[in-house]
């Protein structure tokens, strides 16, 4: 087809199928487009013609208190408040005495609160938040100084941490008060029935009977304060907690903090043989090892250099009453000689024998290597028994001779009456 220009009589030559087809296709795009927005129109009809969200709007009432009991106490004693509008969950529930938050909130309900009031509480005003509503509480709540306990002696003949059956036992320390009704004192669980005089740093009490051997709780107008334990000699049992001392892990030293691998427990007696080593500030050390912590009861020779120990001591010497006793001891890692004699005993007077004497002890036992490593734990118990007619001064502990490369290893000692 030829068309003819308007500047030129020139032949334009026109392909009208190709414009055909080119204007087919914009009416295809034209009318797939009518149709997105035609769905995108009816969308936003639709999401416009939905309702929003409901939400509500909750309003909870203020607390109404109307009077709060006890209006004194013990730090870490229990305080009710009355009153209503105080809902069900202690969630929402904040208590500050004098500005200090209460210990704990012990339960809810709508109409009373039971609240524990906080160990370093002041005296002051009570105020009860809940969710954000606040409130002050009319009226001061006053903390006491909470009551102490200094000393407990028993007067018993037996001594001061020996307490049998009717004894006087006299509790020295503060805030004790003068009412009798307001005062309680039990042994180890046990609840005394004869309170004999009650003064604000003084009770003297009669020790019931068949208590466990353990500590002594007085109650103050109902606040429990936990004094040490007494020993009551007609119930069996380990007694070591009354007698020994530094008897089980954690060790303690005789150096404070102590870094050295060998040291020198406290509260025994250690004999210069058992001091073969090198401890803090280049003293002579031993008794204690802290090559694989913690710290064990420890005898070695010929290790870096060691002496050999020869009739080496270590013990503790206590007063015991009467009464039929073993004496035991935990070993754990160990490898020595069986033909050294190293010896658990019990002794009258305040030394061991040495070995060639042991038969003078009032009691004791060989023990036996068996050449294992327990990893520190546990490996076998010794034990030693005697026997007492009277109160008598008894040395318990170690006799130990060592030669060659050896060692031994102890975690525990433990003193029971039969």
């Amino acid at each position: 087809m030829s068309v003819m220009g308007g500047l030129t009589d020139r032949p334009v030559l026109v392909n009208v199928k190709s414009i055909h087809f080119n204007l087919l296709i914009m009416k295809q795009i034209l009318k797939q487009n009518a149709i997105v927005i035609l769905m995108v129109s009816f969308v936003m009809l639709f999401i416009g013609c939905e309702k929003g969200p409901n939400f509500e709007m909750v309003t909870y009432p203020a607390p109404q208190p109307t009077d709060f009991n006890a209006k004194s106490g013990y730090p870490g004693s229990y305080v009710t408040i009355t009153g209503k509008d105080f809902g069900t969950l202690a969630g929402a529930v904040t208590i500050l005495f004098n500005g200090i938050p209460s210990d704990s909130i012990k339960s809810i309900e709508d109409g009373k609160i039971v609240v524990k009031t906080p160990a370093n509480g002041t005296t002051g005003k009570i105020t009860l938040k809940i969710w954000k509503n606040t409130v002050v509480l009319n009226g001061v709540f006053t903390f006491l100084p909470a009551p102490t306990i200094k000393s407990v002696t028993s007067l018993g003949p037996l001594g001061t941490g020996i307490a049998a059956t009717g004894d006087l036992v006299v509790i020295k320390g503060t805030g004790f008060g003068t009412d009798p009704s307001k005062v309680s004192v039990s042994f180890n669980g046990t609840t005394a029935t004869s309170i004999t005089a009650v003064a604000d740093t003084s009770i003297q009490v009669i020790t019931p009977g068949g208590y466990s051997s353990g500590n002594l709780t007085v109650k103050i107008n109902g606040f429990p304060i936990t004094g040490p334990p007494l020993l009551n000699p007609d119930v069996k049992g380990d007694i070591s907690m009354f007698y020994l001392k530094n008897y089980k892990q954690p060790f303690s030293t005789i150096v404070a903090n102590d870094a050295s691998r060998w040291r020198t427990p406290s509260d025994w007696t250690v004999t210069t043989p058992i001091m073969n080593h090198t401890g803090a500030n280049n003293a002579p050390a031993g008794g204690l090892d802290n090559n694989h912590p913690p710290l064990v009861i420890a005898f070695e020779s010929g290790w870096g250099g060691a002496s050999y120990i020869v009739n080496g001591k270590m013990y503790q010497t206590v007063t015991l009453p009467a009464g039929n006793y073993t004496y035991s001891v935990g070993m754990s890692n160990n490898d020595w000689p069986g033909s050294d004699p190293i010896y658990i005993a019990a002794s009258a007077g305040t030394t061991l024998p040495d070995a060639a004497n042991i038969s003078t002890a009032l009691g004791y036992f060989k023990m036996i290597p068996d050449g294992q490593y327990y990893s520190g734990g546990l490996g076998k118990t010794y034990s030693c028994n005697f026997s007492l007619t009277q109160p008598t001064k008894v040395s318990l502990g170690f006799v130990v001779n060592m030669t060659g490369n050896s060692y031994l290893n102890l975690i525990w000692v433990k003193l029971v009456l039969n």
